[in-house]
């Protein structure tokens, strides 16, 4: 038989490309502890680390084994708290960021409440500075940066963030927004459907993984449901490890580090 009778297999289609960011690292331990198993035991591949909140250092130890190849770890850079009963203060000196704090001298809960009073884009640059050196002393080394509850949209701080992660060589993971996509998290099944079902790759989802204790619950938005955040964190840990979703690897998407995301996607980010 010549070699031209043979059919040839058609291509198969390259799957969605999903880059699977855990945030809040080092609000808790059980939160850093979530966001691992994720990336150990499931499908995650990105975890971004809070250097304000209030368990970082231990959070820091746990996550600098991380091999780069596999895991990225990003620098969730934060002005905000949004918990109900728990505040953060600046990691720089207060009297160097005023305008990023309350008259009490702590953080906001959100960007929005800086809005009436736009703070001075030299102090977001002091205080992420801080917060890098934070980390540098701990012997962490960030591959991307990204904004906890998105505050670039303040006046003046996108520019800020852009020519900070050049400055430091980190990846803007918040230049591309066009990437950040969603997924259904109602259950396994769904997640894979929502993927299959979108008409382009979903790009970055956000997962906020922990694991349910006694000290992730103190962490919470609603007094009335002090458990909520936590229990509802917890089913999203479940869903990343889900056997289902493993064994879905490759075939119905591919789970990337950020740094490959981009690649694909070729964005002038740098």
């Amino acid at each position: 038989m010549n070699h031209r009778d043979y059919l040839v297999p058609p291509a198969r289609p390259r799957p969605p490309a999903v880059a699977i960011r855990c945030d809040d690292a080092g609000t808790s331990i059980d939160a850093t502890r979530g966001c691992l198993l994720a990336t150990r035991d499931g499908i995650a591949r990105n975890i971004s680390l809070l250097c304000t909140a209030p368990d970082f250092e231990r959070s820091a130890e746990m996550l600098s084994h991380l091999d780069s190849r596999q895991v990225l770890l990003g620098f969730h850079a934060a002005i905000n708290c949004e918990w109900h009963n728990v505040y953060w203060p600046s990691v720089a000196s207060p009297d160097r960021v005023r305008s990023l704090l309350t008259d009490q001298g702590h953080l906001t809960r959100s960007p929005n409440d800086l809005q009436s009073h736009p703070p001075d884009p030299d102090h977001l640059r002091i205080e992420l500075t801080a917060q890098l050196d934070r980390a540098a002393r701990c012997g962490i080394q960030f591959d991307y940066i990204d904004e906890h509850m998105n505050f670039s949209r303040l006046p003046g701080f996108r520019q800020v963030v852009h020519d900070f992660a050049r400055r430091h060589g980190l990846l803007d993971v918040n230049a591309r927004t066009d990437l950040y996509g969603h997924a259904d998290l109602a259950s396994p099944h769904a997640f894979l459907h929502s993927i299959r079902s979108g008409s382009k790759s979903p790009g970055i989802l956000v997962f906020h993984p922990v694991v349910d204790s006694p000290l992730s619950r103190r962490f919470y938005l609603d007094p009335a449901r002090p458990d909520a955040v936590s229990v509802a964190r917890d089913a999203e840990r479940r869903l990343l490890t889900d056997p289902l979703l493993i064994d879905s690897l490759s075939i119905d998407f591919e789970s990337l580090t950020l740094g490959r995301l981009f690649a694909l996607s070729d964005p002038d980010v740098a």
